[in-house]
């Protein structure tokens, strides 16, 4: 069966080119320097250079959700500190770009702020299992969804069938919220403190999340096992793992990259879709 949906008239799915999702952090403890901007000056322009570097969908985020015993840097940030940076954030990027907008959060009550300032998309690295009041906005406010796979945290998940039925528990809260199909987008979790070799059999078994007939988003851009791949803590080897491994990604059914590195990921979509790669 057929995988597509379409946010603002952009397609996602099955017989589209690669989807690519660029990363804006308006968060300091976030793992990713160079993704950081702070100030309306430095969100301004950085939005509008992953525009003009071929972004289809901005993703925001207030708080890191990294784990903090793998991520020393990643430190709790309180609803309100989130808060007071989306707020800040959201209309600035909104300004800036029509194209759909995603905030990355657990918390419903920063979801419904961005989604009330201009965002498109709640993208949940929970699965909507955090906070139970998330389902009252997915009623109330019909966003596009994007659910990663957690049995309650973000990366507790053991092996692929994990996955799967977690994922499947997540479209259960999301439809008992009133979600419908043809907004939403799941995602497997790739890193999140996982171990590295279940990181590779993800990447290998990709095409098994096909079963839940959902759009599949990849968050692979410079995660601690993308270093060990390329046995490197150098930027330019790491971009270049990420690469492949959204490469591989997408070869094995992935629509959505996740990326720190917008104009190369973009660079890879027009290549797989100019010469039909995916069958």
């Amino acid at each position: 069966m057929s995988v597509k949906i379409s946010i603002k008239s952009k397609n996602i799915g099955d017989g589209e080119p690669p989807c690519i999702m660029g990363v804006i952090n308006c968060s300091p403890e976030s793992f990713y320097p160079p993704s950081v901007k702070l100030t309306p000056r430095d969100l301004a322009d950085y939005t509008l250079k992953l525009v003009e570097d071929g972004a289809d969908i901005i993703d925001v985020g207030g708080a890191s959700t990294a784990p903090t015993s793998f991520y020393p840097a990643s430190k709790y940030v309180s609803e309100e500190e989130e808060l007071n940076r989306i707020e800040k954030a959201i209309p600035v990027i909104r300004d800036c770009t029509s194209l759909p907008i995603s905030v990355d959060t657990m918390r419903a009550k920063v979801a419904e702020q961005a989604l009330k300032l201009g965002a498109d998309i709640i993208n949940d690295v929970s699965g909507l299992k955090k906070d139970v009041n998330m389902k009252r906005v997915i009623s109330e406010y019909s966003p596009y969804l994007i659910l990663m796979a957690s049995k309650k945290e973000a990366g507790d998940v053991k092996s692929i069938n994990e996955i799967i039925n977690a994922l499947k528990e997540s479209l259960k809260l999301a439809f008992e919220a009133g979600a419908d199909r043809s907004k939403i987008i799941i995602d497997p979790g790739f890193g999140f403190g996982k171990p590295f070799n279940l990181n590779i059999r993800i990447l290998k078994n990709l095409q098994a999340l096909r079963i839940l007939r959902q759009p599949i988003l990849v968050g692979l851009s410079r995660k601690a096992f993308i270093k060990k791949i390329v046995d490197s803590d150098q930027d330019t080897d790491i971009l270049t793992g990420s690469l492949i491994a959204a490469t591989i990604a997408v070869l094995k059914g992935a629509h959505i990259i996740r990326t720190h590195d917008v104009k190369e990921a973009k660079t890879l979509s027009k290549f797989i879709s100019k010469y039909n790669l995916i069958e």
